[in-house]
């Protein structure tokens, strides 16, 4: 598959994700995919890090591109896999399965992120800039807009991952949708039992 190609199956994903989704690839080939697809994001959210006078913030960009968003990808779709696979046993995939659906799913992130991280990064520059009223409006316009982009994509992306789980595990994309409800449920009810251990255990010892 050429370079060209992978774009227009990244785009496919978004705008049709009934039949973008539907290829299904080694866990190897699903980050070669994402790593094909982010290159262009990447260098845009350094130009736009740079030009919004955050220059440092450009290295956030490229660590959240090359490493914390493959990582949210392998970790999710394990978290996914080991709740809803093996616990529950609600469907017969595999990993490699979870993982092209978490993949598909974080691609509208893949190309509009790098517009919220430079904004926030020129927000950063701006709040340090000083404190005139021109500055302060700035500040509150670029912080609003990367907050509406974060959830519209957000939303999206939830969208593309029930499309894409429905059509990696064989299971209709309402069934898709309450496995993700139930498995922030599950998450939730340890977290809590975490926190409720913890608190309990600084009390034993007097904290």
């Amino acid at each position: 598959m050429t370079y060209m190609e992978t774009l227009k199956e990244a785009f496919g994903v978004l705008l049709h994700p009934g039949q973008g989704t539907k290829r299904q690839m080694s866990i190897g080939e699903a980050l070669k995919f994402y790593y094909s697809v982010m290159i262009i994001p990447l260098i845009l959210g350094i130009i736009l890090s740079v030009a919004m006078g955050a220059a440092t913030f450009a290295v956030s960009v490229i660590i959240v591109y090359i490493i914390s968003l493959p990582l949210v990808i392998l970790i999710d779709a394990g978290i996914y896999h080991i709740i809803i696979g093996k616990l529950f046993r609600l469907y017969k995939g595999s990993y490699d399965r979870v993982v092209n659906a978490f993949t598909y799913a974080i691609m509208p992130a893949v190309f509009i992120y790098w517009i919220v991280l430079g904004l926030t990064g020129g927000s950063s520059a701006l709040s340090t800039g000083g404190l005139a009223l021109g500055v302060s409006t700035a500040y509150g316009a670029v912080s609003i807009a990367g907050l509406i982009l974060t959830l519209i994509f957000g939303v999206w992306s939830f969208i593309v991952m029930i499309v894409a789980l429905a059509g990696q595990l064989n299971m209709s994309r309402l069934k898709a949708f309450g496995t993700l409800i139930l498995e922030g449920v599950v998450i939730g009810i340890i977290y809590l039992v975490i926190i409720a251990a913890m608190g309990a255990g600084l009390a034993a010892i007097g904290i």
